[in-house]
Order: C-alpha cells, then structure tokens, then sequence
C-alpha cells in the first residue's frame, strides 16, 4: 500500500482479493470483497459485495452486498445497497436505488 498527500493507492495481488482501490478511503477498511475497482474519493468505501467499479466521489458509497455494479460519477449509485447488476452514470445516478 501506497499512502501520500494525494490519497491512497491500493493494488491487491490476484492471491489478496483482485482489488485496485486508488483515492482517499476508496474501498473502506479493506474489507471489502473480491474483485472490485474504486477510483476516487470514499468510492465503494462500505463495501462487502463483489465484482464492482466506482469511479468518482462516493460513487457506490454504502454498497453493502451488492454485486456486479458499475458507477461512474459523483454519488453514483451512492446508496445502493443491495441490488446488483446495474450500470448508471451521471451525478447522482440511482443514488437512491
């Protein structure tokens, strides 16, 4: 892991998760599930779903199980929690599904 003014940069190997977490708390504590690319801000920062990409500020932000969703933009799918399969883009987009 990589820590700097700029945020935070964390490549998991393909034995440690498949993740690429790149922003300041993108992907949370680490605890998130396998798979999963966050760029930027607390993208995908509540996270225990997998096969996932968020790209933007708090771009699926409270995504506690869901699985195979794309979001791209600030607050995309920001609280989504459960549903899975979904692709929105845009500010704000399905922040409230």
């Amino acid at each position: 892991m990589h820590t700097n003014a700029n945020g935070r940069l964390l490549i998991e190997l393909p034995n440690n998760n498949r993740n690429v977490l790149m922003g300041p708390f993108a992907g949370g504590d680490g605890g998130c599930g396998p798979g999963n690319t966050a760029l930027g801000n607390f993208a995908l920062s509540v996270n225990y779903g997998s096969d996932n990409t968020a790209a933007g500020s708090q771009a699926l932000q409270s995504n506690f199980s869901a699985s195979q969703n794309i979001a791209i933009g600030h607050y995309a799918l920001g609280n989504n929690q459960y549903s899975g399969n979904n692709l929105a883009i845009g500010n704000d987009a399905l922040s409230l599904l």
